[in-house]
């Protein structure tokens, strides 16, 4: 147990607020580094620069109350496995998940979306240990004792999915989270680029970062509904599960109708240059809209006003359709992949 912060008691315990460093010196640094190193500063002075427009973008209230919720329910869920010495060695995976749930959203505000899901990776794999100890509690203290070897042989990603597959009856590939691990393992390992730039030098493909922040919200539920499943497996304290499923789940949600309006959008803007073959748009987070002509091999660069993305749905009616500008920036030749 941690010692008392203070050994008054008759000091009120209040609430842990947060608060930001208003005095932080984090920006004149980085100014006077990028003078000797401008190299190094450069990427910290661009995530820097870019995290309140991405936050004012992209995450909306609903998106903050589902991850708070998360963090309530993985921190009691913590202090629940902490409760009895057979589960107290497991009590660091709801710790985990929750780390991996910041870094992600970290990775997103930054810009590095590589980051955010090379951390969901993380809970994927987490959730798939709490299942296959939910299936047989009895395996915590296999695993416990276990060597490297052991661990190798009874408890890799592989291993735990097939047994998960055999308790329930599916294919492997069937398991819950089993094609977002590989999805995600694909954009760890080295190879060309798949969804987007590991650097993001000139902003990313705004439905790539709606879909990172649905990612948080479908893994960080699925590996909820898991931990709550073992938690009353272990007859332990589960009382806010349902709550956070919920939260998620209407994140999750408006989400989906958030990336639905950005396609639609993008879809109106390929319309409106179909006089010379057909077209296909892409809207970037800092305005940019790259159109393609597949029957002409060229593409075409547009500037537009920047849109609150994560809002934008909540705008668009059917007496107030979606309206856009924009302003020609050049072309070129389609260069073959």
């Amino acid at each position: 147990m941690m010692p008392p912060e203070s050994a008054d008691d008759s000091v009120s315990q209040e609430p842990h607020r947060p608060t930001a460093d208003a005095s932080s010196r984090y920006h004149a640094v980085l100014e006077e580094s990028a003078k000797t190193y401008p190299l190094a500063a450069e990427a910290l002075m661009r995530s820097d620069r870019h995290r309140l427009r991405r936050w004012q973008q992209f995450i909306d209230p609903i998106d903050l109350e589902a991850i708070e919720s998360l963090l309530h329910f993985l921190e009691a869920a913590s202090q629940s496995l902490n409760q009895r010495t057979d589960t107290r060695d497991i009590a660091f995976l709801p710790e985990g998940i929750a780390n991996d749930v910041r870094m992600s959203l970290e990775g997103i505000l930054s810009g590095y979306l590589q980051i955010a899901s090379d951390a969901l990776r993380g809970t994927i794999e987490a959730e798939l240990l709490i299942r296959d100890f939910a299936c047989d509690p009895h395996r915590i203290d296999l695993w416990r004792t276990a060597d490297e070897d052991l661990l190798r042989r009874q408890f890799s990603p592989n291993t735990l999915r097939q047994r998960q597959a055999n308790f329930l009856g599916v294919k492997p590939a069937d398991v819950p989270g089993a094609t977002d691990y590989a999805a995600h393992s694909q954009l760890l390992h080295l190879g060309p680029p798949r969804l987007f730039q590991r650097s993001p030098e000139s902003g990313h493909h705004a439905l790539s970062i709606l879909t990172s922040i649905n990612d948080i919200m479908t893994h960080a539920a699925s590996a909820a509904e898991a931990l709550g499943l073992l938690l009353e497996v272990m007859q332990l304290p589960n009382s806010d599960c349902k709550s956070t499923l919920a939260a998620l789940r209407l994140a999750r949600e408006d989400l989906n109708t958030a990336d639905g309006a950005v396609v639609g959008l993008e879809r109106l803007i390929a319309q409106s240059l179909s006089g010379n073959g057909q077209w296909t748009a892409s809207v970037f987070e800092n305005g940019l809209v790259v159109a393609v002509n597949f029957d002409t091999k060229r593409v075409a660069f547009y500037g537009s006003k920047r849109i609150d993305f994560r809002h934008f749905h909540r705008e668009v009616t059917g007496e107030h359709p979606a309206s856009f500008e924009l302003t020609p920036l050049g072309e070129s030749d389609l260069i073959p992949s």
